[in-house]
């Protein structure tokens, strides 16, 4: 792995000062593309904090007017397309269609760890009265919600080449390679200023139908900075959507990953509206990054549907928390003392006492005749809440682990 990174950063840092100095020469697509591709596997993995809001414009109304459909959230990308991520979204809003309120307001984490999917509900209710949730699932593929635009664009995976719609697994300089080869697509690649800085424009079009430009800055590892697609409709050309990256923050070694950006989508009917997305911190290629956040954990008192194997079970304590019980009941079991009485019963008392707390409750039956009456007996009683409290304890403890959740 580190001998592929130090390629793969050796030859980035090769291309982009090649891009610089070469850029105004014409690049074939397999040149321009084979550059990408190399940039693209140098990502090993990336943890984004951002936040998201979205604005909106009447055709009738020139300013731009912000709403509360919204999210932040922090999100964790392993660098290949459509594989392991999480997104922790710790507060979102949109619109509650047919719902008690205009708007609702959710918490949830969803992940996919190669293998399975899982997602956590936190809260849930209408915008500023939530209530605890406290469901999850455990899903057999990855979650679907991890495609969802909405979070592409609120993590900033919308406006990077690492992460550009490859929902399908097929990462941007693949879709590209496939688009150059295709029969009546015309595929161009020149040099055009966007924002005032010097870029590479891609451009894809089929003739009479849609048009795609991509924006790349050579001299920041092919960042993208700009996209635009656009429909002909009765042979007239309309953009349907836009997007400008503002800011490129430097993540990590040759990865420039996109801080703000915003994307505009001009509906039918001519309303506009657009996402703006922020980032807070960018952390790439961090060598102490663990894979098991891919994995999202359910707290205890969850219902969780389990889909693989067709079963609901509820989330127990932890065993870190089993684990203080039972130092607590060892510790006062070991401390507690029979008192100095002259009340033949006494020893009697302070035990059942102990067995109450702790949910055994002994009958006379199987106690009063058993136990002596006088108080020299405490080592006795002592005796019996350890023989009768530990195993059960330490069985709980065992099944727990093995399986933290117990069935409904």
């Amino acid at each position: 792995m580190q001998v592929r990174n130090a390629a793969i950063v050796s030859c980035m840092l090769f291309l982009g000062i090649f891009g610089v100095s070469q850029a105004e020469e014409k690049q074939s697509p397999k040149e321009l593309l084979f550059k990408m591709s190399a940039v693209e596997r140098s990502l090993d993995n990336i943890r984004v904090e951002s936040e998201l809001w979205e604005e909106e414009r009447p055709t009738s109304v020139d300013q731009w007017e912000r709403t509360p459909r919204g999210l932040s959230s922090t999100a964790w990308f392993n660098g290949l397309p459509g594989s392991k991520a999480r997104i922790d979204v710790h507060r979102q809003v949109v619109t509650w269609t047919n719902g008690k309120a205009p708007f609702a307001e959710d918490s949830f984490s969803i992940g996919f760890d190669g293998k399975y999917g899982r997602i956590a509900h936190h809260s849930t209710g209408s915008l500023g009265r939530t209530f605890k949730a406290r469901r999850g699932e455990v899903l057999p593929d990855a979650p679907t919600m991890l495609k969802n635009r909405m979070y592409e664009c609120g993590t900033g995976a919308a406006f990077s080449i690492f992460f550009f719609q490859n929902q399908d697994g097929k990462s941007l300089s693949d879709r590209l390679n496939k688009v150059a080869s295709t029969p009546n697509v015309s595929f161009r690649i020149s040099n055009e200023a966007f924002q005032d800085i010097p870029c590479t424009r891609i451009t894809s079009e089929r003739p009479g139908v849609v048009e795609e430009s991509w924006w790349l800055d050579a001299s920041r590892g092919l960042a993208l900075l700009g996209y635009e697609r656009v429909v002909t409709k009765g042979g007239k050309k309309e953009i349907v959507e836009r997007s400008t990256i503002t800011k490129l923050v430097k993540a990590g070694e040759g990865i420039w990953y996109p801080g703000e950006a915003c994307t505009e989508l001009i509906w039918p009917d001519g309303k506009q509206s657009r996402w703006y997305y922020k980032a807070a911190k960018v952390v790439a290629n961090d060598p102490t990054f663990d894979e098991n956040i891919f994995t999202v954990s359910f707290p205890p008192g969850y219902t969780i549907q389990d889909k693989t194997v067709g079963t609901t079970y509820r989330t127990g304590p932890p065993p870190e928390d089993l684990q203080n019980t039972l130092d607590e009941i060892v510790s006062e079991a070991i401390t507690t003392k029979p008192a100095v009485s002259n009340e033949p019963d006494n020893g009697r008392a302070a035990t059942q006492a102990l067995l109450e707390h702790e949910g055994i409750v002994p009958t006379a039956k199987n106690y009063g005749q058993r136990m002596g009456a006088d108080s020299s007996d405490g080592h006795r009683h002592l005796i019996l809440v350890l023989v009768v409290i530990l195993p059960l304890v330490i069985a709980g403890i065992i099944l727990l682990r093995k399986h933290i959740g117990r069935p409904i």
